[in-house]
This record gives structure tokens, C-alpha cells and sequence, in this order.
């Protein structure tokens, strides 16, 4: 690397070399500061994890958990992509960091299933052959997305590799589910909880990113802030709005239910996933009735019976929506045909 150090642009996805002395150390504590301010910018509800940076870069096997779509799995890349590089700063210039953006370095393992249920012990096993291996490099570096899906045997595999780890060896694990590991693998790991951000400091970063427009309160509860942001980023905004709008619609008004149902129906959403905003739609109802939002002029004022009736009906429909996370297959036509005419039946 040319004498210099790094520091962040204008456009927050590069970075630029300015003139400093040539002292590789300088340098180096430059990068590794330049990392935690990337964190902060990219994610400011990590300060956490941005604070306790040099334990997480020294730590040989570290858990990251938390709920999805919290930057989790950015993070696990960046720490690999740090210890993987050739001057241990995630340089970017070396061929140790040219090969990790080009997903072909070989001391990188990566373990993830996204279209199945579960990791299997062999999953597991084939991550412990490439630990073993002899490094290329100066590190070997592995991490397991998702590894709350480990089977129990999986995990078992996994403990006897924790246990043995050589100097030159880290396992990353990523968990987008709380304390869903065995004890022992947590014993023998760093683990750090990443913690929701509020829907205050949600809205406060979409709007730091130039979305001056847009608010939390126009996608589902169950989305993450990297899920808005892809919302926003691939126009699905305005489905989201539209769905919001027809269902006030339908509560003022008391028309237009079946061009409702039939506009749900059509929804690229999992029959859960419309539960969710059903449920989200009827609590922000109930919310403006008892004062907790502020009314506005798509309010309708409830009586104390019909407000009890609502009350009733989000603590069945939260119960269907727990219920269908266990079995599959229930029926969404009938499903939303009931709830919905319930809905109309409390309004009109």
C-alpha cells in the first residue's frame, strides 16, 4: 500500500487516500478507525459493536445475534474480510482483500442455507475439513449464517472444532435467533446481542439517507431496517401505501370489500406476512381509539363495545399468526375471508 491513509468521501461507498506520513502503524490505526466510523455511518444502532471493535476482531470464535436485517451478516464479512487481509486493516489494495470481494479467497469459508429449514451435522463437517487444512495465508476464517437453523447434532459437531481452534483459525457464528444455541458453544464464544433500533431511530436513519419522504410507519412491524431500505430502494413503497389506504377505505367507508379481498388475495406477500400487516393496520386503529397515536382524519371513533371487539380480534389474529408459524398449509382464502368480515362487522 502507497504511503497514505484512508478516509471517508463524500459518497459513503468509497473511500479515498490523502497524503500522511509514511508509518505503517499510523496507517493501520487510521484503517482500523475508518472501520468503526463505516459502522456508524452504515449502521448507527451498532455503536456496540463499533465500541468493542478490538475484542471482536481478536475474539477466535464470536456470536452475533439478534433479529434479521440488522446488518449481522455486513458485520461478520467485514470482521473476515479484516483478519483475512494481508496487513490486518482490511486494506482493500492487497490480493488477500481482491480475492475476498471476488468471493475466491481460500481461506474463506462460508455456510449458509437460505432455502432450507435446518444445517445438517454434514453441513457442519464439511466446514470442519476446511478448517483443518492448512492456510494459504496467514488466517482461515469460517462463518455460519443463519446457525440458529443448526440441528442439534450440527451443533455438537461444531463444539468439538470451537474447542480445538488453533491461533491462525476464527469461526464466526450469526443468529438471527436469541440464546437458540447450545450453552457450551456460547461458553467457548464472544457473544454479542444486537438489539433493535426504535422505530424513532429507524426513521431518523431512513431520513438521514436522503428519504426525507418516507416513515417506518409505511411497512408491515415485522420489517427489519434493512428490509425498508430495500422496500424503498426497489419501489415496493407504494404497494405498501396502497394497501394501507384500501384498508381505510374499507373501515370508513364500508364499501369496496370485495374489491379488497381480491386486491389482498393478489399480494406477492406470504398469507403470514398479510396477517401481520392485518393485525399492524388494526392495532394502529385501536392505538388512535385509546390515545396512545394521535387521531387523524382516517379515524373513526369506536364505541367501548366496539373497541372491545377489536381488542378481541388482534388477540385472535396475533394467535393465527402464531399459529400458522407452527403449521403449514392453513387456508388463506378462508382465513382472510374470516378475519376481514369481522373487521367489516365492527366498523359497519
Amino acid at each position: 500500500m502507497r504511503a497514505g491513509y484512508l478516509e471517508i468521501a463524500k459518497d459513503h461507498d468509497y473511500i479515498k487516500v490523502v497524503d500522511a506520513d509514511d508509518d505503517p502503524e499510523a496507517i493501520h490505526q487510521k484503517l482500523f478507525h475508518l472501520l468503526k466510523r463505516l459502522i456508524m455511518i452504515s449502521y448507527p444502532w451498532l455503536e456496540e459493536v463499533a465500541q468493542k471493535l478490538d475484542q471482536l476482531l481478536s475474539s477466535k470464535v464470536l456470536t452475533l445475534e439478534g433479529p434479521k436485517g440488522l446488518g449481522k451478516k455486513e458485520i461478520a464479512h467485514e470482521i473476515a474480510k479484516h483478519k483475512l487481509c494481508s496487513s490486518n486493516n482490511a486494506c482493500g489494495d492487497c490480493n488477500a482483500c481482491k480475492t475476498f470481494v471476488a468471493g475466491t479467497h481460500p481461506d474463506f469459508f462460508i455456510l449458509n442455507n437460505p432455502d432450507s429449514e435446518s444445517i445438517k451435522v454434514d453441513q457442519v463437517r464439511e466446514l470442519i475439513e476446511f478448517m483443518n487444512l492448512s492456510a494459504t495465508s496467514q488466517h482461515k476464517v469460517a462463518i455460519i449464517e443463519t446457525c440458529n437453523l443448526m440441528t442439534i447434532q450440527a451443533q455438537n459437531a461444531l463444539l468439538k472444532i470451537a474447542e480445538d481452534l488453533n491461533e491462525k483459525c476464527s469461526l464466526i457464528l450469526v443468529s438471527d435467533q436469541v440464546r437458540s444455541l447450545l450453552p457450551t458453544i456460547y461458553s467457548r464464544s464472544h457473544r454479542l446481542l444486537i438489539k433493535e433500533p426504535s422505530r424513532i431511530d429507524i426513521d431518523s436513519w431512513i431520513k438521514s439517507l436522503g428519504y426525507h419522504d418516507e416513515t417506518v410507519f409505511n411497512f408491515p412491524s415485522y420489517f427489519s431496517p434493512l428490509d425498508i431500505l430495500g422496500a424503498i430502494k426497489s419501489g415496493e413503497t407504494a404497494m405498501y401505501r396502497e394497501m394501507y389506504s384500501g384498508f381505510q377505505h374499507l373501515l370508513l367507508k364500508g364499501n369496496g370489500y370485495e374489491k379488497f379481498i381480491k386486491h389482498f388475495k393478489d399480494l406477492s406477500l406470504t398469507f403470514n406476512e398479510k396477517l401481520v400487516f392485518l393485525n399492524d393496520c388494526l392495532k394502529i386503529q385501536l392505538g388512535k381509539n385509546l390515545n396512545f397515536y394521535p387521531k387523524t382524519e382516517n379515524t373513526k371513533e369506536l364505541s367501548e363495545k366496539e373497541i372491545f371487539n377489536l381488542s378481541n380480534l388482534i388477540e385472535e389474529l396475533t394467535q393465527q399468526i402464531f399459529d400458522l408459524s407452527k403449521v403449514k398449509g392453513l387456508n388463506e382464502q378462508v382465513g382472510m375471508n374470516y378475519f376481514l368480515s369481522k373487521v367489516h362487522s365492527i366498523y359497519n
